[in-house]
């Protein structure tokens, strides 16, 4: 039996075998794919598979009984006589025994009757080599075959020449009518025969039949199947039971059955589906989206649906976050010291109010920060924002909001006090803070996930459905980042993985 292993999971992965098969023992296309966990969906993109018949030929030794001066040969069923090589072909002539090579040493004619694959005798000769030549108005008859030798005489048939029993035999005379036998024998015949497909199936792994051709297949006729919903009903209960993903289909027919087989290739992939929404709050930070660990896919999609909430980082004035934690320095304020100041541009923030102000740094103990906007002549710009932080042995971002939005067109400092506790105000030139503005129509700014860029959001917010999600980031847990507050919410995503 022929097998063909399937690489990558495909059904068939050799898209087209040239050489005719021999399906009367069965030939498999067999599957075998690899798991995924959490998998739960199985999607079948393509399953065709084309049979052809391809009749084969073979050479068997015929048997050969006398019937007076004639032979009877008889072929197997359902095969076409394509040659007879008459091994050993002999006539006589009177007592002498004359070899025969060629058509010419015949001697006369060499005529062929053909009794019919469905019985009923012998009719009249068919074939004759040489041919009866035309005469008058009358064309020529017994048409058709011809006598070979290499190294012996080949008695080669037109095509499609069928029977139950051939009687050969070796005449003289000009016509039909005028034949008359003369004697002649020969060692063995050997029959070159065509023996077209019969019987072709193609069956499941389960025995359910996708085809069922019985009887003759004649040469070039072609089949097609499509496996892709069998294979689907295949798949989808091994996953469902949890079972091996493995399997195969075969293509079957009658002893001595060829075919070409094109096609068989059943691409498709496991899936895994995140049902319901999963919503990130973005408040200028990054954020891992929560709910999506898995094995990394080969594709991600799913709906992407963003609002925007009104604030935007100010990037032109905002420090970024440190990305170590280590080797940091910066003043440590206490409620018996000093105040800290960060100072700003001499033009202020620009028109948008200032809405929040983002520390970076962390409190060794649990603290109370006081941050005031401080103008030139050391007078408050608007009343002082109080927060609390709890301790925390990392440095990181500690958002204040502002009792009201502030318009800043002025130079202004941001002096920042702890009437409790402790607290390291991270800096590198200066102390380290981010700003944020209230702005009803920011610019179109990135939504990334990782190092992908998703989209560019800006007031209106945006609703992609079924968009493609970066595999990798998704499924290891990169985070959303954007300098935009948004809420962004991921829906009915669906990670594949080819097979």
């Amino acid at each position: 039996m022929t097998v063909l292993t399937v690489a990558n999971a495909s059904i068939g992965e050799v898209a087209i075998l040239a050489a005719p098969i021999d399906i009367g023992a069965g030939h498999r296309l067999a599957y075998d794919w690899a798991p995924v966990p959490g998998a739960d969906g199985v999607e079948i993109a393509s399953g065709d598979l084309a049979i052809v018949s391809a009749p084969g030929e073979e050479s068997l030794s015929m048997p050969v009984t006398a019937d007076g001066n004639s032979l009877i040969v008889t072929p197997p069923p359902n095969v076409d006589v394509k040659a007879l090589t008459l091994v050993g072909m002999h006539r006589f002539d009177g007592e002498d025994k004359v070899v025969i090579r060629s058509q010419a040493d015949l001697a006369g004619r060499l005529s062929v009757r053909v009794e019919p694959a469905t019985g009923g005798g012998f009719a009249a000769p068919v074939y004759s080599v040489p041919a009866v030549g035309a005469h008058g108005s009358v064309p020529a008859t017994l048409t058709g075959a011809s006598l070979g030798y290499s190294p012996q005489p080949a008695l080669r048939l037109p095509p499609g020449v069928r029977a139950k029993r051939l009687r050969l035999s070796l005449v003289t005379g000009g016509t039909p009518e005028e034949f008359e036998e003369r004697p002649f024998g020969v060692d063995r015949v050997q029959g070159l025969l065509v023996r077209p497909p019969r019987d072709i199936t193609v069956t499941g792994p389960d025995g359910t039949k996708v085809l069922d051709v019985p009887g003759e297949a004649t040469a070039g006729r072609r089949f097609g199947v499509d496996l892709l919903p069998e294979a689907r009903k295949l798949l989808s209960a091994a996953l469902s039971d949890g079972r091996p993903l493995a399997g195969e289909f075969t293509v079957r027919g009658a002893a001595g059955s060829k075919v070409r087989i094109t096609g068989g290739k059943v691409v498709g992939a496991l899936t895994r589906t995140f049902t319901g929404v999963r919503g990130t709050a973005l408040r200028g930070q990054s954020v891992v989206p929560a709910g999506f660990a898995a094995a990394v896919p080969d594709e991600a999609r799913g709906d992407l649906t963003v609002t925007y909430l009104g604030l935007r980082v100010l990037t032109g004035l905002s420090d970024p976050e440190p990305t170590r934690q280590g080797g940091i320095g910066g003043p440590v304020l206490t409620p018996d010291g000093s105040a800290a100041t960060r100072p700003f541009p001499p033009a202020g923030i620009g028109p948008h109010p200032l809405a929040l102000i983002g520390l970076i740094g962390r409190a060794t103990t649990e603290c109370a920060l006081t941050a005031t906007l401080i103008r030139a002549d050391g007078t408050a710009l608007g009343p002082s924002a109080q927060t609390p932080i709890p301790a925390t042995g990392r440095i990181g971002l500690t958002w204040i909001a502002l009792p009201a939005p502030i318009t800043v067109t002025e130079p202004v400092s941001l002096t920042v006090a702890v009437t409790r506790g402790r607290y390291l105000w991270a800096a590198e030139t200066h102390p380290l803070a981010r700003l944020v503005v209230a702005d009803p129509a920011p610019p179109a700014t990135p939504l990334s996930l990782g190092a992908t860029v998703l989209t560019e959001v800006a007031a209106a917010g945006i609703h992609l459905p079924a968009h493609t999600l970066p595999p990798a980031p998704l499924a290891t847990g990169a985070p959303l980042a954007s300098d935009l507050f948004l809420q962004v919410d991921l829906s009915d995503v669906v990670m594949r993985y080819r097979r």
